[in-house]
């Protein structure tokens, strides 16, 4: 029977945190889902941590490739994924555990092609621990938007503002599963989103934080620092 919803998440040395993550699914309130966890060639643990949960859970998917990239990650992920909607989660986040039941009262209210929820951003330590809210990307309202239109001004506007980058997004499947991530190039969900656009009629917003992004600040700066300035440029141009 096809599950509501597909989550996939690439793993590559995430020893650290993967359990948090795997473990923030199966106490969600909604269970029909699958999770496709993909090691993309880690070198520590993992590989033994996901084979462990697929053995304790049948709606747990392991899977092992050589490593390729977290976008290599999300294109192998897509091709195995059953559900109605697909998204995509790190594993060093976690959800809230109110997030899927949302996404299903989501889509049985009105079958809409993607949904966006909100998410926490928390700055902290390797261990999640000693953590600081940076920011919740939240809107003032939920929107509910029905007509290709509305829906195409309204992404857009999210891109100008960096918030589409910054939030949680479920996908219809049979929409997204026409799209690959590029796999030489950051911000590569930025090009696939903007595509995506042309096939999306219906959204809509849930302005709660249900999911948790970690940053690890020691990490991160570079990465953001470059991923900025091509943002900057690119949507200025």
């Amino acid at each position: 029977m096809q599950p509501l919803l597909s989550i996939v998440i690439p793993i590559y040395n995430n020893e650290r945190t993967l359990k948090k993550m795997v473990d923030s699914i199966l106490v969600q309130k909604f269970d029909d889902w699958e999770v496709l966890l993909v090691d993309d060639g880690a070198t520590d643990s993992c590989p033994q941590i996901i084979d462990d949960y697929a053995k304790s859970d049948n709606r747990i998917k392991a899977f092992h490739k050589q490593n390729g990239g977290a976008y290599s990650g999300f294109n192998f992920g897509l091709k195995k994924a059953n559900g109605k909607y697909i998204t995509f989660g790190a594993a060093d986040d976690t959800y809230e555990p109110t997030a899927f039941a949302t996404i299903a009262e989501q889509a049985a209210e009105c079958d809409y092609d993607i949904i966006f929820m909100s998410m926490n951003c928390y700055e902290c330590d390797n261990n999640q621990e000693n953590k600081k809210l940076l920011s919740s990307h939240t809107l003032k309202n939920p929107l509910k938007l029905t007509d290709k239109k509305s829906v195409q001004l309204e992404c857009i506007n999210f891109l100008k503002i960096g918030c589409m980058d910054s939030v949680m997004q479920v996908y219809k499947a049979n929409i997204i599963k026409k799209y690959t991530y590029r796999e030489d190039i950051i911000a590569a969900d930025l090009f696939v989103n903007l595509q995506v656009l042309e096939d999306i009629n219906s959204a809509s917003y849930y302005n709660k934080p249900l999911y948790n992004h970690y940053i690890y600040i020691y990490i991160y700066i570079r990465y953001r620092y470059q991923y900025w300035n091509w943002k900057i440029s690119f949507v200025s141009t």
